[in-house]
């Protein structure tokens, strides 16, 4: 006699579910060192040594920021965005191309009295000049112009951040060797001259500039 084949019985409940909006900015987060069950997303992500590193440097080298509108390229989580949110600036507007770092770069400055914008966006996008404000009082690029070029390609990426440039009078950097002469000389063109370079012995090695005259 031959037994009867039995074939499991597959619930809906027990099918692989499509995840949940916001599962990704989780599973980031937590891989920065952020789980949500053990602490807040402000008091866990934004203590990360390398942002506090940033943010404090950026608050040396920036001028008194109270009411000036700042943007942040590259954003990332968003967690240099938040320490200069404790400065009071009137704005804060990020730009990353990655979707997890905004969901969570807008969770983290949920609540804060500063207005802040987070814009998902790629670049080398034509909508980069819908998007980008005329004019900031300051801005930020830290370590982002190497994954311009990698992205978007050297000449687009030079471009791009001349078309940025001109919409500040100040600009705070953190610019990787082998990038930084293509990047000083884009400044440079646009009338950016180094106020304040980074010592040698700082881990995060910012340099801001001023934007004295109208470009080339």
């Amino acid at each position: 006699m031959t037994g009867r084949r039995r074939t499991a019985r597959i619930s809906p409940s027990s099918t692989l579910a499509k995840p949940a909006l916001g599962d990704d900015v989780r599973r980031r987060a937590r891989r920065e060192s952020f789980c949500p069950q053990r602490g807040s997303a402000r008091s866990t992500l934004a203590g990360t040594t390398t942002s506090r590193a940033l943010a404090t440097g950026c608050s040396a080298r920036l001028p008194l920021c109270a009411d000036k509108e700042i943007l942040d390229i590259g954003c990332n989580m968003g967690v240099v965005a938040y320490e200069i949110s404790k400065l009071r600036p009137s704005s804060i507007h990020g730009i990353d191309i990655a979707k997890p770092h905004i969901e969570t770069a807008k969770m983290l400055l949920r609540g804060s009295p500063v207005h802040a914008r987070f814009d998902r966006l790629n670049l080398g996008s034509r909508r980069l000049g819908n998007i980008l404000l005329p004019k900031y009082d300051i801005v930020l690029l830290l370590a982002v112009y190497q994954h311009m070029q990698r992205n978007i390609g050297p000449g687009k990426a030079r471009r791009v951040l001349s078309n940025i440039v001109r919409r500040t009078s100040s600009v705070v950097a953190r610019v990787p060797p082998g990038t930084d002469g293509e990047f000083i000389e884009t400044l440079a063109d646009e009338g950016c001259a180094r106020h304040l370079p980074s010592p040698q012995q700082s881990c995060v090695r910012l340099s801001s500039f001023l934007r004295t005259r109208r470009g080339r």
